[in-house]
């Protein structure tokens, strides 16, 4: 799933310009946003990236 900055921006309540680094790698989210990112987009970033949704539920649950 590909997202605009703009619209990972608008939708998570983040900068442009940091949705923009973090879309490109320049920038990693905390483990927080990271976990919004992905519930709100379904976009994995950061210590998200590569997992599979099974880990990513259990990052969940040990995030809460």
């Amino acid at each position: 799933m590909a997202i605009k900055p703009v619209e990972l921006a608008q939708r998570c309540g983040i900068n442009r310009v940091y949705a923009w680094q973090l879309l490109k790698g320049r920038r990693q989210p905390s483990l927080e946003l990271a976990l919004q990112i992905y519930g709100v987009t379904g976009v994995q970033l950061g210590l998200l990236a590569g997992l599979t949704p099974d880990e990513i539920q259990v990052m969940q649950k040990a995030a809460a």
